[in-house]
């Protein structure tokens, strides 16, 4: 029998002898290779392609059609039945979980970062070996040299005969984390050079940082007292040039109305805008970095 495009076929599978029929015309073929060039000629699939493909009623298809992105990714993983790629994925997140919480518990002591299990990310201690290098521009020059790459702007300012710099970052951080941080640092006025001291526990500025990725949040470091406030979590970009999926958000406290007034200034040279990107309460300056 003979429709619009399709010819009937019947494969004959006796013990180790193959047989193809052709039912118009009586044809008939027969060995493994002389039958397997004659299904794909009729066919125009290959097994693998032959075995990838699914039919779908008319009604289910439609449905599927106009299904939540969600609900279609179930009814998606039901039909090819992926959920044992999916449960060996999240077997892996949580090996890769615990490696990476074994390896905090290193760092703890020789890296001076800790791990936070509450909240699930990483964050330098309060007085790490860092401090002792203060901050020079040529370590973000040198970053990509170790895997980090990020968007950094610098808040410059004269306050009380020193030098402010008080610098924002946010993205890939190695290979294995993303992540934000505030530092902040000075120098004497007029004093030569690109180097800063990190500023003393004195000095050292009240504030929070909240970090984004797509708009979820993934960690929020508490209000409090920091001369670096930094936070990491697990996760790569898909591209370590695109961090534009990433925010961050941040409460900075001055120490007068002197210090205000610098610092928002400084803020508006880096295209910061009052009242659409950054905000002023009292001594607090609120901050959205997309």
């Amino acid at each position: 029998r003979e429709t619009a495009a399709v010819t009937d076929i019947l494969v004959v599978f006796v013990e180790t002898v193959v047989a193809l029929h052709v039912m118009l015309g009586a044809e008939r073929f027969e060995g493994l290779n002389e039958v397997n060039e004659r299904v794909l000629e009729l066919l125009g699939l290959t097994q693998d392609q032959f075995t990838q493909t699914v039919m779908i009623a008319q009604g289910d298809f439609l449905k599927i059609l106009l299904e939540e992105t969600k609900e279609r990714r179930e009814h998606f993983r039901e039909l090819f039945r992926t959920h044992i790629y999916r449960d060996f994925q999240e077997r892996l997140k949580e090996e890769a979980q615990q490696v990476i919480q074994r390896a905090a518990v290193f760092s703890n002591g020789f890296l001076g970062y800790q791990y936070n299990k509450d909240g699930n990310y990483y964050y330098t201690v309060d007085d790490p070996w860092q401090r002792n290098f203060g901050f020079n521009a040529l370590y973000d020059i040198g970053a990509p040299f170790l895997n980090f790459y990020y968007d950094t702007f610098r808040v410059k300012f004269t306050y009380k005969k020193m030098d402010w710099l008080i610098q924002f970052w946010k993205g890939q951080y190695g290979l294995v984390f993303v992540g934000s941080e505030i530092g902040c640092y000075y120098k004497p006025t007029g004093e030569d050079g690109v180097h800063y001291d990190a500023v003393s526990d004195e000095d050292a500025l009240y504030m929070s940082m909240s970090f984004y990725r797509n708009g979820e949040e993934r960690l929020t470091r508490d209000y409090g007292r920091y001369w670096w406030c930094t936070g990491f979590v697990p996760g790569s970009l898909n591209s370590f040039r695109d961090r534009s999926e990433l925010s961050m958000r941040a409460r900075l406290t001055m120490k007068d109305k002197k210090m205000l007034g610098l610092f928002t200034a400084s803020l508006e040279s880096n295209g910061f805008v009052k009242d659409k990107t950054y905000s002023v309460s009292g001594l607090d300056v609120y901050i959205t970095w997309n």
